[in-house]
């Protein structure tokens, strides 16, 4: 990410009073502080959207005019995924880490098994190739 963005980023929060962004899950996803962040990080991307920081992942501008859209997505990946592992977290300390963990283990294990079949099969080819010899 740019450092400009970076800045950005951080100058806006500062207009809001923050020094860092960090939503109350406790409360409610329409209480005063949390719209503060909503706005901070939604204003933000918008920003970025325009100014072309995310080029790379091909995201369309006219998102960035689609403020009910992105408050939207906006409210389903704090208030209701990270609200959720927040409760699990609390419910349960360090579940959260540990699940995240052995999720990156076994995306490993994975793409080693994958990967270990892949050259497998390329192996057992060129053995049937070189068995069956010249025509």
């Amino acid at each position: 990410m740019q450092s400009f963005m970076l800045g950005y980023m951080q100058a806006t929060l500062a207009c809001y009073g923050m020094r860092r962004w960090n939503p109350d899950l406790t409360q409610p996803s329409d209480s005063l502080f949390n719209v503060a962040c909503r706005f901070v990080v939604v204003g933000t991307f918008r920003q970025a959207l325009v100014t072309r920081t995310y080029a790379a992942y091909k995201i369309p501008l006219k998102y960035a005019d689609s403020y009910d859209l992105l408050s939207k997505i906006y409210d389903h990946i704090v208030h209701f995924h990270y609200a959720a592992r927040f409760r699990k977290e609390l419910d349960n300390p360090g579940s959260v880490l540990t699940a995240t963990e052995l999720q990156a283990r076994l995306t490993r294990r994975a793409r080693v098994r994958s990967f270990t079949l892949h050259v497998l099969s390329i192996e057992i080819c060129n053995s049937c190739s070189a068995l069956e010899g010249p025509d």
